[in-house]
């Protein structure tokens, strides 16, 4: 073989690339989800116009209450982790709620923890992780808030 076999020249390239990308979006159906994946969740949300739960859904006792708020009849089966929007105003009380991902220690990290001062409203949104019983654990502080307003807000599976 000759040096001049072994060569190769790249075709030339024109620039800019023509006919030019003029988006930026995949096209309709063209991602599905047999090409993910198999691990990836995907994001459901969900329009609500009342809570899903509200302060006589928990007891104001102080404790932990394990399996104690059950999202089953809201989340379908495989459900892998909850957004959930979360009012609470004290009235006059100091309150707290904290809310965990069932059956684990209790790390900061992974826990919804609000505590409001006793006049000041506290919103929030939060993720946890959802197993397949679809219930959280909560503990609750001895004052019963005025008002709470817990929503799940969607998804993911």
């Amino acid at each position: 073989m000759t040096p001049a076999k072994l060569s190769f020249t790249p075709p030339s390239i024109t620039r800019p690339i023509t006919p030019r990308v003029v988006t930026d979006e995949i096209a309709d159906g063209a991602v599905t989800k047999p090409k993910l994946a198999s691990d990836i969740a995907s994001y459901v949300p969900r329009r609500v116009v009342n809570p899903d739960f509200v302060v006589s859904n928990f007891v104001w006792d102080g404790a932990v209450h394990i399996d104690g708020l059950d999202l089953s009849g809201i989340l379908p089966v495989g459900t892998k982790g909850v957004i959930i929007s979360a009012y609470l105003f004290g009235g006059g009380v100091m309150a707290s709620l904290e809310l965990y991902p069932d059956s684990v220690v209790y790390p900061s990290t992974i826990g919804l923890s609000f505590v409001n001062s006793a006049y000041r409203f506290n919103t929030n949104h939060w993720i946890l992780p959802v197993e397949s019983d679809r219930l959280l654990d909560y503990e609750t502080g001895v004052n019963t808030p005025s008002d709470l307003a817990i929503t799940v807000i969607g998804w993911f599976i």
